[in-house]
């Protein structure tokens, strides 16, 4: 859990803003590794998404595995038009980054007991940057953000879960507002 840091400063630099021109904006930031990660069921999805109506920002190191994300965006005609690939912040700064999107992605698949029941560190970052959560069905994170509706959970062996989900963030401006108020709330 990242320890409660009481001044913040939204976004960067605009740049997420800049990219989305009035889109919603929905994010990963980690790391690209070998182990799945499951940014590429993400990426994959996102072409069933209207590009018209969001953006998704994935930001980390560069690693072979990023390259094949964005080989992917780029085989799907997404990169530049509705997928962006961001250049990694610093640790210390990777709250304040985030506070540029609408709602943070969390979509480690379950498929061993380490990523099954994972508390990752962005679940906290992203309810410090007041950020609606979209999860796969990890058990503990879906537990934290039904408790404190923050966000939902979708099915990464479903591409028409994960679509839904986006989906559902995308069209229902009243759940996302709810969802940050209450992810910023319960980080506190």
């Amino acid at each position: 859990c990242e320890p409660w840091a009481e001044q913040k400063i939204a976004g960067t630099n605009g740049r997420l803003n800049e990219l989305a021109q009035g889109r919603v904006k929905f994010l990963y930031q980690g790391n690209f590794s070998p182990s799945r990660r499951g940014i590429e069921e993400i990426i994959s999805a996102w072409r069933l998404v209207d590009s018209t109506k969001a953006v998704l920002f994935l930001r980390g190191p560069d690693h072979f595995i990023k390259e094949r994300c964005v080989m992917l965006a780029k085989h799907l005609n997404l990169i530049g038009k509705s997928v962006f690939f961001l250049e990694p912040v610093s640790e210390e700064n990777l709250i304040n980054s985030a506070m540029e999107a609408d709602t943070g992605i969390i979509p480690y698949p379950p498929v061993c007991i380490n990523s099954k029941y994972a508390c990752p560190n962005k679940l906290s970052q992203y309810m410090q940057a007041g950020l609606t959560i979209i999860t796969n069905n990890l058990p503990y994170v879906k537990s934290v953000i039904e408790k404190y509706s923050c966000g939902l959970a979708y099915d990464s062996k479903d591409e028409q879960s994960i679509v839904n989900a986006f989906n559902y963030v995308i069209e229902h401006s009243d759940f996302r507002d709810r969802c940050k108020a209450n992810a910023l709330k319960y980080s506190k």
